[in-house]
């Protein structure tokens, strides 16, 4: 079943978004496509998971990831705010934190624009031929945060600042599918994951 993960990702979305009264337009990546955004990101592979949801929903995804980002394709290949790609905004992040630095094969696939002057994030996962599941990783650069409410709250949250600048998400099937949780229940959202990934 996990080859339809794509396909069942999408109708679920579809189904959801119509229970919910909404008119969605979703639409797939090409291969040549796909192959030019691992060649932006620097890897030679998508995991299995993330690549059948680009064939099937990275050019128009609706709010599949609860944050406003409707192309996957267009945000990574070009920053929101600045004439970069979303690896290139993350390195540029890092490097600033002495601390961290990006790995060759990370592949940030959303940037949270600041709100509130709460800073920059990007989530990320790193590609590797015998991970179809890999973890997404969340990391924060509070050097453009001049929030200290939120700073505050990030350090209630996750009991360190390192903690809170860079952190685990999720397996990347379970940040995907949160979705389903929020419009239908997390029994339902377990359900698609048995059925579809593991």
């Amino acid at each position: 079943m996990r080859s339809q993960f794509g396909i069942a990702l999408r109708d679920t979305y579809l189904n959801l978004m119509t229970a919910q009264g909404q008119t969605v337009q979703l639409e797939g990546c090409t291969p040549d496509e796909i192959e030019q955004l691992k060649s932006d990101m620097g890897v030679d592979i998508f995991p299995d998971l993330f690549e059948m949801f680009l064939a099937v929903m990275g050019q128009q995804c609706g709010d599949i990831f609860l944050n406003g980002q409707n192309s996957l394709y267009r945000h990574m290949k070009k920053s929101l705010l600045f004439n970069q790609n979303s690896k290139t905004r993350l390195a540029d992040a890092m490097q600033r934190n002495e601390q961290y630095h990006i790995e060759p094969n990370a592949v940030p696939f959303v940037e949270l624009l600041p709100m509130d002057d709460d800073g920059m994030r990007w989530n990320y996962f790193l590609s590797d031929p015998a991970e179809n599941d890999p973890l997404v990783y969340a990391y924060w650069d509070r050097e453009g945060c001049g929030n200290y409410g939120y700073v505050k709250e990030m350090m209630d949250d996750y009991g360190s600042m390192e903690r809170a600048i860079h952190h685990e998400i999720s397996p990347l099937s379970e940040y995907m599918t949160r979705f389903i949780e929020y419009y239908d229940s997390f029994d339902a959202r377990m359900a698609f994951l048995e059925t579809y990934v593991w």
